[in-house]
């Protein structure tokens, strides 16, 4: 499980003394724990996945207001810690890739689109979230 091979990074960061890999994966470890006593069960690798999806969006809103703030010490911080966290996803589909899918998309829910174009995004982002980011999805 994903959030048994998070425990055993943070042991390891724990042993090598990397305090960054450390405190990112203490930070994630906590996100974790809070969602499961939510859920109320052991969280499955998806519903971990999409902690770890939050973190990195949240991470990524920070980065963009350092860069506007000037804090390329954060800014570098940021990257870091995002580069830590993505580790534990899949990678992600190329944008052909997410392009063709789409297009394939397009043609398969093509009454949907007609009556209601927006709500092919969500279907979209339903089906196509564990191999792309939700914001390349609407682009």
């Amino acid at each position: 499980m994903l959030t048994t091979k998070i425990q055993e990074d943070q042991l390891a960061a724990l042993k090598a003394k990397d305090e960054s890999t450390l405190t990112t994966l203490r930070l994630l470890s906590a996100e974790l724990k809070n969602k499961q006593i939510d859920a109320g069960h052991e969280l499955s690798d998806e519903e971990a996945m999409g902690v770890i999806r939050k973190q990195v969006k949240q991470l990524n809103d920070a980065k963009e207001m350092f860069e506007k703030g000037g804090r390329a010490d954060l800014v570098a911080e940021n990257v870091a810690q995002i580069a830590i966290l993505s580790k534990y996803l899949p990678t992600e589909i190329s944008d052909e890739d997410l392009r063709s899918r789409m297009a394939e998309l397009l043609t398969t829910h093509a009454t949907i689109r007609e009556q209601n174009p927006n709500a092919l995004f969500g279907i979209a982002i339903k089906e196509l979230k564990d191999v792309a980011d939700p914001s390349r999805i609407t682009r």
